[in-house]
């Protein structure tokens, strides 16, 4: 998620939230695990996911999920030495 998370960052995630297009989101994503990633809402209730860095290529990425693997948006991160960042 470069560049707006690196690797060492901590974050904040509201569990409820109310999801928008181009929030950044926590996932479940078998059999990939938890990752960070921006949401696109589509027309059919289905979710795709993408990166903010054009580099990094993921497979999870691009394809229709459905909402339920969404964990919660990232509300802020931490990041040393002792920055916060509303996301």
């Amino acid at each position: 998620m470069l560049p707006t998370l690196r690797q060492d960052d901590l974050v904040v995630v509201l569990k409820k939230a109310k999801l928008c297009s181009g929030d950044v989101v926590v996932a479940d994503v078998a059999p990939v695990g938890l990752v960070v990633k921006r949401i696109s809402l589509l027309s059919d209730g289905q979710v795709t996911l993408d990166s903010d860095n054009s580099e990094a290529k993921s497979e999870v990425c691009g394809r229709a999920l459905s909402p339920a693997v969404i964990l919660g948006r990232v509300l802020c991160r931490l990041r040393r030495p002792f920055s916060l960042a509303f996301v």
